[in-house]
């Protein structure tokens, strides 16, 4: 039984091991590519975006609208 659970936690760990590695290396990476990078461009929005947004958030404000109307109702 001891066996079983050695050989079983072995290879856990070890996934767990090349797991941070992969992200120790990818946050690294992440970084450095920021670093380079024109952030305001990055986060600029293009029109049909911003047209978007603008739509969903009047349709979230209808749909808050007539809950409140259901709510009163009841």
């Amino acid at each position: 039984i001891i066996y079983q659970r050695l050989t079983d936690y072995v290879p856990m760990l070890l996934i767990l091991f090349m797991l941070k590695d992969a992200a120790k290396t990818l946050r690294h990476q992440m970084l450095e590519m920021r670093n380079g990078a024109d952030v305001v461009e990055l986060l600029k929005e293009d029109s049909d975006q911003w047209r978007r947004r603008a739509d969903l958030k009047q349709r979230l404000e209808r749909l808050t609208q007539a809950q409140e109307l259901i709510n009163n109702r009841r």
